[in-house]
């Protein structure tokens, strides 16, 4: 059933990272955040949360030098898994903000990620235009093989109207009611992003635009199996597009 439109402001944006065993990475991808934060009103309450799953290094120190202990969350968990660690952090934060959900904004990124100084306006943006989630893309990092970037710009699908096909928990937003309804991040390691969205388009109102990018890690071993890691692998073996 699709959700009734609270017709409501947001007040706090919560942004969820999981990451195991990033710790040169991480402090890149919380320094984008924050700088996308000075952007808020000072109305605007936000609250970061780094779910450190089954990490062997310094990834949590790492985070801590970079976050606000008065606002901003370390969660350690042994999930092993992407959409169990997504769910750790989002429960964790509801549990210790007081406004609404209908007035909260959660938003997903990765540890291996960072975004641009825009990114929370966009998030807001779709919320004020009555969207109850958006789905934003990614670009390649400056690390990788000119070749693969271009092999992948060539395939990576972008309509005319700015809006595309693609899910991606490395960058993705949602009311925090509509998270609720909808039954929250599966515990799943790969495709949890793809299983959420489904689930939050049933739902109401969604989008999927260009303008919310970020840029993520050009590896080819990642986290997740099956995940981005593997679709890298795949194109870089591939025929070059046409």
């Amino acid at each position: 059933m699709p959700m009734t439109d609270h017709n409501s402001s947001i007040e706090h944006i919560v942004t969820v990272i999981p990451a195991r065993n990033e710790a040169r990475r991480i402090g890149a991808c919380l320094r984008s955040v924050a700088e996308s934060a000075e952007a808020l009103p000072p109305s605007m309450s936000s609250t970061v949360v780094v779910v450190a799953d089954s990490c062997h290094d310094d990834t949590a120190d790492v985070a801590a030098m970079c976050l606000d202990p008065a606002r901003d969350l370390i969660v350690h968990t042994t999930q092993r898994c992407a959409g169990g660690s997504r769910r750790v952090g989002v429960a964790e934060a509801l549990r210790r903000i007081a406004a609404d959900p209908s007035r909260v904004w959660v938003c997903s990124t990765d540890a291996d990620t960072t975004v641009p100084s825009d990114w929370f306006d966009v998030h807001l943006e779709a919320a004020r235009e009555g969207h109850i989630a958006i789905a934003g893309v990614v670009r390649l990092d400056d690390a990788a093989d000119p070749l693969l970037v271009a092999q992948f710009e060539a395939t990576y699908q972008r309509h005319p109207d700015g809006s595309h096909p693609h899910v991606h928990g490395a960058n993705l937003g949602f009311r925090a009611d509509a998270y609720l309804s909808a039954g929250g991040w599966p515990t799943l390691a790969t495709g949890e992003d793809h299983d959420l969205w489904r689930r939050l388009v049933s739902l109401g109102a969604t989008i999927a635009s260009v303008r919310l990018s970020v840029t993520t890690a050009s590896r080819f071993i990642g986290r997740a199996p099956a995940g981005f890691a593997a679709d890298l692998n795949a194109l870089a073996l591939a025929e070059p597009a046409a």
